[in-house]
C-alpha cells in the first residue's frame, strides 16, 4: 500500500496518470485504456507512455507447439464467460446491480 500511495502522489506533484490493474475480467485497465486515450490527445495532453503487461514468453522449451510463443496469464474462456456473470456496485452511495 506505501509503495501504491508513493507512487500515486509522485504521479500527482509530476501531472501524470497511473492506471493500474484492479482485478476485473477483462481488466478495467485494458477495457478503458483507448477511451482513455481519446479524452487525453481530445484535451491536448501528450501520451508519452502506455504501458501494459499481460501474459509473458516461455522459456523456449516450453513453447513448442504455442502460437507466437506467447502464454497467457489468463484464460480466455475465464474472461468470456466471466462476461456472463452479473455484478454489484455502489454509485452515487446505492448499490446496483447489472445482470
Amino acid at each position: 500500500m506505501v509503495v501504491m500511495l508513493t507512487k500515486y502522489y509522485r504521479a500527482l506533484n509530476s501531472d501524470v496518470l497511473l492506471l493500474n490493474e484492479i482485478g476485473l475480467d477483462p481488466g478495467i485497465d485494458h477495457c478503458s485504456a483507448i477511451s482513455l486515450l481519446q479524452r487525453l490527445r481530445s484535451e491536448n495532453k501528450r501520451v508519452v507512455s502506455f504501458t501494459s503487461f499481460c501474459g509473458g514468453v516461455p522459456a523456449p522449451e516450453s513453447a513448442e507447439g504455442v502460437p507466437l510463443g506467447y502464454k497467457f496469464s489468463w484464460s480466455p474462456r475465464g474472461v468470456l464467460s466471466a462476461a456472463l456473470n452479473g455484478s454489484r456496485f455502489k454509485l452515487g452511495g446505492k448499490v446496483l446491480a447489472a445482470n
